[in-house]
């Protein structure tokens, strides 16, 4: 069963295959031609100097 893309720190073997986006300073990786049926939103968040990154949106289907 295949989940679709993952989330995982640092950035991808084949960078190729993806488009470099900035976020509040963080480099996020998102695969080129990725499309989703539904809004996503992706926002990168500071809680005690730790960055989090929030995918908001996502469904498994």
């Amino acid at each position: 069963m295949n989940l679709g893309p993952s989330v995982r720190l640092g950035p991808p073997k084949n960078c190729a295959d993806y488009e470099k986006q900035a976020i509040n300073s963080i480099d996020v990786y998102i695969p080129k031609g990725f499309s989703c049926p539904f809004a996503l939103t992706i926002e990168v968040g500071s809680f005690f100097g730790f960055k989090t990154l929030h995918i908001d949106g996502w469904k498994l289907i």
